[in-house]
């Protein structure tokens, strides 16, 4: 599944990751790492980046479904 951050024009932020139907707690370094770096170096630094690619088209049918989402949840 393509994933990524979103920051909607942010330059600061917060993420929080959620550990679901763990069987034991993780161990130092099996976590989630983040980095800044430049956009030129996201695909060599990806090893799953040439089949982890999303369109700009399917980026807006993903937001659109997400938005949807919160609409129902929100409004229902």
């Amino acid at each position: 599944m393509t994933n990524w951050v979103e920051t909607v024009g942010h330059e600061r932020g917060i993420l929080q990751f959620r550990w679901q139907r763990l069987d034991r707690h993780p161990e130092p370094g099996e976590g989630p790492v983040a980095e800044v770096v430049a956009f030129d170096r996201v695909a060599e630094l990806l090893p799953f980046h040439p089949s982890n690619r999303i369109t700009p088209a399917d980026w807006a049918l993903r937001i659109a479904a997400r938005q949807a989402g919160v609409a129902d949840r929100m409004l229902a």
